[in-house]
């Protein structure tokens, strides 16, 4: 049997029997084949560097979100004790708002005299 009979007759060969140019061509196509693989792998919608990206982002927003709660509870805290605390909403009043009480007078100090002239 000839190579002709095998590739059908037309006198081609396969790309495997072509020799050593017909396995270089082979090597190129395969090495594509694995670059093309690795692209998507690594740099796709969906690869390795987005999915590392992507969960970074995670890990911060969830730890905001702890953050922000707990925030929250705080502010929670103190609404709750201004509501039922006189004492302490005066003194948020006070210090905050600076609020007085009729018939008292407020003194504030602004900065101190230069020193040395």
């Amino acid at each position: 049997m000839n190579r002709a009979s095998m590739t059908g007759g037309r006198g081609t060969t396969p790309l495997a029997d072509r020799g050593p140019r017909g396995r270089v061509w082979k090597g190129v196509a395969v090495l594509g084949v694995l670059a093309v693989w690795a692209y998507v792998l690594l740099a796709g919608d969906s690869g390795w560097l987005n999915l590392r990206r992507e969960r970074q982002q995670l890990e911060g927003l969830q730890s905001e979100v702890a953050r922000l709660q707990a925030q929250n509870d705080s502010l929670r805290l103190v609404l709750e004790r201004m509501a039922n605390d006189p004492d302490f909403l005066e003194k948020v009043a006070r210090e905050k708002l600076g609020m007085i009480r009729s018939g008292e007078h407020l003194y504030r100090i602004r900065g101190s005299a230069p020193q040395g002239e």
